[in-house]
Order: C-alpha cells, then sequence, then structure tokens
C-alpha cells in the first residue's frame, strides 16, 4: 500500500483600508441633542474611512492512502476586526468612530474541513466534505433610537 502525504502550516495577515462605511453628517451633537443644520434632516455620507485587521493560521493535512482512497483536512484559527459593516453601515456615533473597531461581521475564529474521496471502478469517484465552523459574533441593540439621529 502506497501512502503519499503532505503537512503544511500558513500564517497570514490581512489588513483593509479606505473601506466604505457611512455617516449622518447631521447627527445629533452628543449631550445637546442640537443638529448641526436644523430642518436639513439626514445628511448621509458614504466614505472610505473604514478599516479591516486579519490574522490566520492555517493547518493542512493531506494523505493518499494506496490508489483508490484520498483524505484532506484542514483547520483555520482566524481573528478578523474591523470598524465598518459595509457602504450603509452606521456608526453608533458618528462624531467618535473609535468605538466602531471591534469583531467583524466577517470573523470565524475556528473553521475546520474535512474531505475524502473514494475512486471507483469505471472512472467513477465517491466524495463527501464536512465543514464546521465557529459562530458569528452578535450585535447588542436596543431596538430605539438612542442617539436620537433618526437611525434605528
Amino acid at each position: 500500500m502506497l501512502f503519499r502525504s503532505f503537512l503544511s502550516v500558513d500564517f497570514s495577515r490581512l489588513t483593509g483600508r479606505r473601506l466604505y462605511r457611512s455617516r449622518n453628517l447631521n447627527a445629533p451633537f452628543p449631550g445637546s441633542g442640537q443638529l448641526p443644520f436644523p430642518g436639513a434632516g439626514n445628511m448621509n455620507q458614504i466614505e472610505t474611512s473604514g478599516m479591516l485587521e486579519n490574522k490566520s493560521l492555517t493547518v493542512t493535512f493531506h494523505t493518499q492512502a494506496g490508489k483508490r482512497l484520498d483524505f484532506h483536512t484542514q483547520y483555520t484559527l482566524a481573528k478578523t476586526r474591523d470598524d465598518t459593516s459595509g457602504p450603509f453601515a452606521f456608526p453608533a456615533n458618528p462624531y467618535d468612530l473609535r468605538g466602531e473597531f471591534g469583531r467583524s461581521d466577517l470573523d470565524r475564529r475556528h473553521r475546520w474541513v474535512w474531505m475524502g474521496m473514494l475512486r471507483l471502478p469505471w472512472r467513477m469517484r465517491s466524495s463527501s466534505v464536512v465543514t464546521l465552523l465557529s459562530g458569528v459574533p452578535f450585535n447588542v441593540t436596543t431596538g430605539r433610537d438612542d442617539n436620537r439621529d433618526s437611525i434605528v
């Protein structure tokens, strides 16, 4: 029986700058509730001031057991943080964006994938894939317009 195997370990870092997000330029000033431009309503601006950081460690193992069976498994430990969820995501406080940086909507800490393939007669193959993922982060909201900018 012939076994061919390999193991690989990979670390990657991804940085995203100038990502899209929105800001209400006519949001009430914190504490006073006064609008910068009274009577103008919301003045939403899409800007490229967001950022993202991702670090991930991936371990991959592949083996071919004889002529008929292949196994492949991969585990990834990752951490993704950002301060925007896209071009139509509004910050809680448009005057202080520092509080927005945290776990990303894309953050999946653990990901494990297992694949197996069996070679059958007449050039047929049977395969299976199993994927297990940790949960995504959640955002606690009040359901009210706490900062009085008319965005719930």
